[in-house]
């Protein structure tokens, strides 16, 4: 089990820092040059260099790391590179995020064809390059087979042309306990872990992650706590509507360490717990990343008090183990 330790900040790490560097290590991994395309549709980019380094191998270890131990995995990889990687055929071969124009353009002309007159010129034109692709058929195929052509394009440029980097990658997720063979028997299950598809983080389900600690049912205190948590539902009424620049998301990373639910789940429900006010202080709300607590003030009546403290704890509070 990794202890971490950030420079300059006080705290043990009892599981928050562990989450805050994995989410950071994660989108460090994404800039390392070994990806290409837009952020939501990354494609193994085809470099020597960074397959002779092994920095594809170290990729898959930190990404097979940070899943096992409570962080995030990439969320960024094309969903047709993961289908192939997993040995599944792509639900749909999305050519329009291809990351090379060039390969996009000529993709396009091969679908514009209309006639067999239209298909004869693009053989004329491609024939070489397709046959380059693996699609050596080609030459004796006729305009009903444009739409396999495409696809072998498509599964040539996201996959075969760069699955020495592919293989280095998820040969590197097994070397840490076997993960890229369990990823590829529940490939599904694990589609959110290293693509974009997981859904945005709504009220309702960041709602039951929490369990709020009251105090006995008829104390002062218990009173004091509702009125909080009456005003806290108000901004969480705020942060649905998007009347402040804070998002769940934020608030997650405040609370855990990690923007995302991790795919093994927190080890326990994230829990409201309070505080007492003091005349004349101003105390910001707090958490503990470690054991997952949130930390309101009793007795605040006032949704506009409530927003502004927690905009301020969120986006201004920095470092672990500082309330």
């Amino acid at each position: 089990m990794p202890i971490i330790h950030f420079v300059g900040e006080d705290g043990d790490d009892y599981g928050g820092p562990r989450r805050e560097f994995f989410r950071l290590l994660m989108l460090q991994v994404t800039t390392w040059g070994i990806f290409e395309g837009s952020t939501s549709h990354f494609y193994f980019l085809y470099d020597q260099m960074a397959l002779s380094e092994g920095r594809y191998r170290v990729a898959g270890k930190l990404t097979a790391w940070s899943i096992l131990h409570g962080g995030p995995g990439l969320r960024c990889l094309s969903r047709q590179v993961y289908e192939f990687m997993c040995g599944q055929e792509p639900t749909q071969y999305d050519w329009e995020n291809l990351p090379d124009p060039e390969v996009r353009s000529r993709i396009q002309k091969i679908q514009d064809c209309k006639t067999e007159e239209d298909f004869w010129a693009i053989k004329s034109e491609l024939g070489d390059w397709l046959s380059d692709c693996g699609l050596s058929f080609v030459y004796t195929s006729g305009i009903q087979d444009v739409e396999r052509i495409v696809r072998g394009v498509v599964k040539h440029f996201a996959f075969l042309r760069v699955s020495n980097m592919v293989t280095e990658f998820t040969g590197g997720m097994d070397e840490v306990g076997q993960l890229w063979q369990c990823c590829c028997e529940n490939w599904e299950a694990f589609l959110p872990v290293f693509t974009d598809c997981q859904q945005p983080m709504t009220r309702a389900k960041f709602r039951s992650l929490l369990l709020i600690n009251y105090s006995p049912i008829g104390s002062n205190r218990r009173d004091e706590e509702e009125e909080t948590i009456y005003t806290w539902e108000l901004f969480l009424n705020m942060v649905d509507a998007k009347d402040t620049s804070v998002s769940y998301e934020d608030l997650l990373i405040f609370i855990t360490g990690t923007d995302t639910v991790p795919a093994l789940g927190f080890p326990s429900k994230l829990t409201v717990d309070f505080f007492d006010r003091e005349d004349g202080v101003r105390r910001l709300p707090y958490a503990s990343t470690c054991s997952l607590n949130l930390f309101l003030p009793r007795g605040l009546s006032s949704e506009e008090e409530m927003a502004d403290l927690m905009l301020t704890a969120v986006k201004c509070g920095i470092g672990f183990g500082k309330p």
